[in-house]
């Protein structure tokens, strides 16, 4: 019986599913987690690269269910209800190395129920040189037919199977006799300085001894007693079996019978060589469709080169410029954003602690633990300070939309707040910081990467016409794919802006975990609400822990600021678990921290 293809979905399905989770998170390795406004190139490149990551999953899935799928020996070595009595082959064999093949088969079913026997013929064969070089040829196989008998012709794991009888009509037990035609185009001369016949008579495969076996060839010219003639038991020379073998040479024919002292249970390969140029003219098997496949995924590749060159190369980097205060202005959710593309969650509760500092509100811990944030009245002083921002603005109106004090834990429409912080600093920043170029064509290499995998898959594992000689080209082709892939991660990069306020920004982190206790303290006496203006910056930065542990002998006073312990890392990391937000929302976090082998034939029953 046969073995069909069954694709392995379960496994086709898991890598599908990591590729899901692999190039967001590769993409957010490099891009983070913005709400950006270009959202929609960014999710139309993951969309493509997820796509190419399952085509290739599905071809390679393709690829080793075959290899696993195709009967062995070892797989199928019994019969089912038969045995071969008579198997003779004659060929003839034409100038250009094209061979039309008839084989007579005589089978004895002993088991009841069978229709008829099956015979596989591959088109890619492996055939094992005097040199002792192995090479896979492509052949042409044509005319296939059976001879006097119904029968039908499909393909199982890449080889033509000819399925001889009826399903209607049931064998009687006992001998019956099939003759089964067919051509094989053996293409060009592959071999220099020598001319060389080899073929794979029987197949390796029937599950039962062949019986009664001889091979009759008849050559477009004759044969001098300088042509060495052997036969083998493998397609590899090892196993010559020659001595078993009684074959006699006549002009321009072999004919050879196997001594019934040998039991052949596989494939019988017949090896003469000949003199160079004793073929000629033979026809070329090879296709086209392959090789240009493979070239598109090489030019794709080289392709996004030319992009990620021109538009997504990143700029010349500035230097880091440290600074004791926050650039340009910058309040700490737009600081968050720059940095880390954090947006959400975190933001806001950096605006919380930004608010607290300039004593807009105060935290207050209850003795549960919740936290209440409190309005406070606006000092003289703060009445002459600059006005809020417009992201302190959105907390400090949400905050206290309906009173002046808020429990933080049952303010059930927050995530709303995350949200719009996110959309304001995104629509503030997005056309400063990216370049749009760039984004347009990270999805045009994306699509490329896309379409590379699919030309892939189709030139190796369905059109698969390539000429052996070049067969490094596929894996050429597949590196060229990964290439693309390279390149469209690294495609997106920041304007010259972007690329400034970055070295700032990286500069005052680097100054709030160098900072060193002399210059803290100048700085504290000028201003002595130093520790909580820089501190909701260095929450968003991730650097809050070593703020705090340099003002372990620096004393603060603040007065009004609630009894929420700005200095204790578990309440600070805590605070942002105190809100209470949907199951939807985002955000958060640590603060801190077949049919037989690939060239051989066989058969069975049915």
């Amino acid at each position: 019986m046969t073995s069909s293809i069954i694709i392995p979905w379960k496994l086709f399905l898991f890598f599908l599913l990591l590729a899901i989770f692999l190039c967001p998170y590769l993409f957010t390795l490099r891009y983070g987690n913005a709400k950006s406004k270009y959202n929609k190139w960014y999710k139309q490149s993951i969309l493509f690269l997820v796509l190419g990551f399952a085509v290739l999953i599905f071809f390679f899935a393709f690829i080793w269910n075959t290899k696993i799928n195709r009967i062995t020996p070892t797989s199928y070595t019994r019969a089912d209800g038969f045995t071969i009595e008579n198997y003779k082959i004659v060929m003839d064999v034409s100038k250009s190395n094209s061979i039309d093949v008839k084989e007579y088969i005589t089978t004895n079913f002993y088991g009841s129920g069978h229709h008829g026997i099956y015979r596989f013929l591959p088109s890619w064969l492996e055939y094992t040189s005097k040199d002792n070089v192995t090479k896979s040829r492509e052949a042409k196989l044509k005319n296939l037919k059976a001879v006097g008998e119904n029968y039908t012709i499909d393909t199982v794991n890449g080889k033509k199977r000819i399925k001889i009888g009826d399903k209607n009509t049931t064998l009687p037990i006992g001998e019956h006799n099939y003759e089964i035609d067919y051509t094989y185009d053996m293409g060009g001369d592959p071999y220099k300085q020598f001319d060389e016949f080899i073929f794979h008579a029987f197949g390796d495969y029937w599950g039962t001894e062949i019986k009664n076996a001889s091979v009759i060839i008849h050559f477009p010219k004759s044969l001098d007693q300088e042509n060495k003639i052997k036969f083998f038991a493998d397609k590899y020379r090892k196993k010559d079996i020659t001595s078993y073998v009684n074959y006699s040479v006549k002009e321009n024919t072999i004919s050879a019978y196997l001594l019934p002292n040998y039991a052949l249970n596989s494939a019988l390969t017949i090896d003469v060589e000949l003199k160079e140029g004793y073929f000629v003219n033979g026809s070329n098997p090879y296709g086209i469709f392959s090789l240009i496949l493979c070239l598109f995924c090489i030019v794709f590749a080289f392709f996004s080169f030319h992009l990620w060159r021109k538009y997504g190369k990143d700029l010349t980097k500035i230097p880091e410029t440290v600074t004791f205060y926050p650039p340009e202005n910058l309040d700490a959710a737009d600081i968050g954003y720059l940095y880390k593309k954090d947006a959400g969650k975190k933001l806001s509760i950096a605006l919380i602690i930004e608010l607290a500092s300039k004593g807009f509100i105060k935290i207050v811990e209850k003795e549960d633990k919740t936290r209440t944030i409190v309005k406070l009245p606006l000092s003289k002083e703060q009445k002459k300070m600059p006005k809020m921002t417009a992201n302190e603005e959105i907390i400090y109106n949400k905050l206290f939309e309906t009173s002046n004090e808020t429990d933080l834990s049952s303010n059930y429409s927050f995530y709303e707040v995350f949200q719009e912080i996110g959309k304001n600093v995104g629509n503030t920043y997005d056309d400063k910081i990216n370049d749009f170029i760039a984004y347009r064509a990270m999805a045009i290499t994306s699509f490329s990467f896309f379409l590379g995998t699919l030309f892939f898959g189709f030139a190796y594992c369905i059109f698969k016409d390539l000429n052996p000689k070049f067969s490094i080209l596929y894996m050429i082709a597949l590196i060229a794919n990964i290439i693309t892939f390279i390149f469209t991660v690294l495609m997106k990069r920041k304007t010259s802006y972007g690329e400034q306020i970055e070295a700032k920004i990286k500069g005052f982190k680097n100054y709030i975990e160098i900072a060193e206790k002399k210059q803290i303290e100048m700085l504290v006496e000028e201003n002595p609400n130093y520790f909580y203006d820089i501190l909701p910056y260095a929450y968003v930065l991730g650097v809050s822990k070593k703020w705090i542990e340099k003002f372990e002998n620096i004393p603060t006073i603040r007065e009004d600021i609630g009894n929420f312990d700005y200095f204790d890392i578990a309440s600070l990391d805590s605070l942002s678990d105190s809100i209470y937000t949907p199951s939807s929302s985002s955000g958060g976090g640590c603060s801190s921290c077949g049919g037989g082998c690939s060239s051989c034939g066989g058969g069975g029953s049915w």
